[in-house]
């Protein structure tokens, strides 16, 4: 007997949010079989990711998605790209010297650990929810852990929080 919890267990059980994000996602691709392999193998990431300490739906529907977006990214002709519905942060202007003094006072105000590389990866243009599935949070667990490290920067930095 499987637990309920194991990865087989978790990927048999929740199959069927692969094609539950396809279909609401990414209507016009929904049916593509490449997708939604892609989709399988974004649960299978996610069961095994997953800690069994949050939801394990939300967790795996941001991996299912990721997984789906890198492959349409791929599929795209290079010079359209996909536009996966979800506003992109234009590419930030090159400041490397402001670039270093943020990431100075990341350290400054952090010893390593996932605040900051999150504050890190962020601050390099790394979009929120590819970080949370990377660190394996919630979306909203990665913003309460982003306002909290930001509040430290900025004390540490003299600025009001």
């Amino acid at each position: 007997m499987t637990s309920p919890d194991r990865p087989d267990a978790l990927l048999e059980r929740h199959r069927s949010l692969v094609d539950t994000v396809a279909r609401r996602r990414f209507p016009a691709h929904a049916s593509d079989p490449d997708l939604l392999q892609c989709g399988m193998i974004g649960l299978w990431k996610a069961t095994e990711k997953w800690d069994g300490q949050r939801p394990f739906i939300p967790f795996a529907k941001a991996c299912i998605h990721n997984a789906m977006v890198d492959h349409l990214r791929a599929q795209a002709p290079p010079e359209t790209g996909f536009d996966d519905t979800l506003p992109s942060p234009p590419p930030p202007p090159d400041h490397s010297a402001e670039d270093r003094i943020l990431s100075r006072r990341i350290a400054a105000a952090w010893p390593p650990g996932p605040e900051r590389a999150a504050l890190l990866s962020i601050a390099s243009g790394t979009p929120k929810r590819r970080l949370a599935c990377e660190m394996g949070l919630s979306g909203a667990q990665l913003t309460r852990l982003l306002k909290r490290a930001w509040k430290k920067v900025k004390q540490e930095a003299g600025d009001p929080p």
